[in-house]
């Protein structure tokens, strides 16, 4: 094999025995004719979560260092050219023209196909800020209301029809779950859950749980606190000496008694219960604490 001087003559030779490569051609644009088409993008990019505004913000700082980018895949659609896969990267280049650096070209690909390949080629690409599960279901969302089915989705998506149904809840979720979620205050799973359980009032929920919780609400921070064997079995036999110190006859009572009649009970049993209790929200504010510290 000859030297190799450059994949251009590689790809220009007409070597039986060269290696094999395929010649593809690539543009450079001034990025102030990309725009962004209105409802394509899954992100607000003109309200950006904190998330993206630090992506965009990294995205600045490399091309202020001249690190080379990947190009934008631009689609043409009449007089306009919209940027397909890319957004961060446009709006970047944007502000740092809007904030006086001499941006003249950059990058780009023409993309080639329809609406749908445009939204799965976002969905699946690698060369992005990945979408959270609330931009993606945002944008299986927007499939369904073209008629495709869970199953269709996946299928295009590459993911379980679970997966999609999951992130088509927290597209279709109350402002206020989305809002937590776009802040990431509080994680796809547990929002997933008290979507499931208390429906509409879910953002109610999570805000009690953010309120009485440091930093991001996970699976873990947001389960209820449960007693330990050890306080489990204390609690039994409490609750078990209680039962057994009432006379006979009076179960019946108790068991029709009004909501708020009173009754009589030993000191020492219910002393007993307090000692579990007591235990119990030390145990908890241990954890609590162990949790700050670690955040």
């Amino acid at each position: 094999m000859t030297n190799l001087v450059s994949l251009k003559k590689i790809a220009e030779s007409k070597d039986q025995t060269a290696i094999g490569i395929k010649k593809v051609t690539d543009y450079m644009l001034d990025p102030r004719a990309i725009s962004i088409k209105p409802g394509f993008n899954a992100r607000d990019m003109g309200n950006m979560s904190p998330r993206t505004r630090q992506h965009v913000d990294n995205i600045k700082a490399a091309i202020r260092a001249n690190e080379v980018m990947p190009p934008l895949d631009v689609r043409v659609e009449g007089d306009k050219i919209y940027v397909v896969e890319g957004h961060c990267r446009l709006v970047a280049n944007h502000e740092l023209i809007a904030e006086g650096m001499e941006i003249m070209l950059v990058h780009v690909r023409q993309f080639n196909g329809n609406d749908e390949d445009a939204d799965f080629h976002v969905l699946n690409s690698a060369n992005q800020l990945h979408l959270t599960r609330l931009e993606q279901g945002r944008k299986y969302k927007g499939r369904v209301s073209l008629g495709w089915t869970v199953a269709q989705i996946a299928e295009r998506a590459r993911v379980s029809p679970s997966y999609v149904e999951q992130n088509l809840m927290l597209a279709n979720a109350d402002s206020d779950v989305q809002r937590m979620l776009e802040h990431d205050v509080v994680s796809a799973k547990v929002a997933i859950a008290a979507i499931r359980k208390h429906g509409a009032k879910a953002g109610a929920y999570l805000q009690s749980i953010v309120d009485g919780t440091n930093g991001k609400v996970t699976p873990s921070k947001a389960a209820a606190p449960t007693f330990t064997p050890k306080l489990g079995a204390r609690a039994a036999d409490s609750i078990a000496g209680l039962f057994s110190n009432f006379k006979p006859s009076s179960l019946p009572l108790l068991r029709t008694a009004h909501p708020d009649e009173v009754i009589a009970v030993r000191a020492a049993d219910l002393q007993a219960l307090l000692a579990i209790h007591d235990a119990h929200l030390e145990k908890a504010s241990r954890k609590s604490e162990k949790q700050k510290e670690a955040a």
